[in-house]
């Protein structure tokens, strides 16, 4: 059998979240569409699908650019690859600060898209005492600006917020641990960059920072 580090990871916002999700079906089906092409090519696998478009919010045609949460009848929610991108954007970024100082950076984004697993498949967004979070607290609108063929152009984009202070808890099951060394420091290394960088739309203007807790199981 593999060995594997299981833990339980609990993200507590520190800034709003933003949500990502366009409030259009037609515009998130095509976009799965296009990630489905993307994985078959370089994994061989299909793992995204018709039932994530049927929690995409209620669609809003008459404004355009609106983004928002995944939801049901328990509450909004975001899907696993969400924080497994999280997870491999930062270890991204680590193995770019290996180069830079002249060593041969570790594969740690295809080590933690083949034996890292996350569950469960939709993970709950909670208010700070455990509550579901039905509906969004606010709406957040800001100007984007774009450079196009016709010159530069600036159109206003809009997404549903969730305040700081809400939380979401996952599981994480750490398979072929030999070849990754220390994988509980990694992992504790990898979360630490939400301070800065979270989840969510917009963050790279710190929207959906989150601090972390993590309780590794004995």
């Amino acid at each position: 059998m593999f060995e594997s580090i299981k833990a339980e990871v609990t993200l507590t916002f520190t800034r709003d979240l933003l949500g990502s999700t366009p409030k259009d079906k037609d515009v998130y089906a095509t976009y799965i569409e296009e990630l489905k092409e993307k994985r078959i090519e370089s994994l061989g696998t299909e793992d995204l699908g018709g039932p994530e478009v049927d929690t995409v919010p209620a669609p809003v045609k008459e404004e355009g650019g609106w983004t928002g949460f995944h939801g049901d009848e328990s509450g909004l929610f975001i899907y696993d690859y969400v924080v497994k991108g999280f997870l491999k954007e930062s270890a991204r970024l680590q193995a770019e600060l290996y180069a830079e100082k002249g060593k041969t950076p570790p594969p740690l984004r295809s080590k933690i898209d083949h034996y890292w697993f996350v569950t469960p498949r939709k993970i709950r967004i909670v208010h700070a005492d455990g509550s579901p979070i039905l509906k969004p607290d606010d709406t957040l609108s800001r100007p984007l600006r774009a450079s196009t063929p016709q010159g530069m152009r600036v159109c206003l984009a809009k997404s549903d917020v969730i305040c700081e202070g809400s939380k979401l808890t996952f599981a994480l099951e750490m398979f072929d641990t030999k070849h990754i060394k220390g994988p509980e420091q990694l992992l504790e290394s990898l979360l630490k960059y939400g301070k800065f960088k979270g989840l969510g739309q917009w963050r790279n203007a710190g929207y959906g920072a989150f601090t972390s807790e993590i309780k590794f199981e004995k």
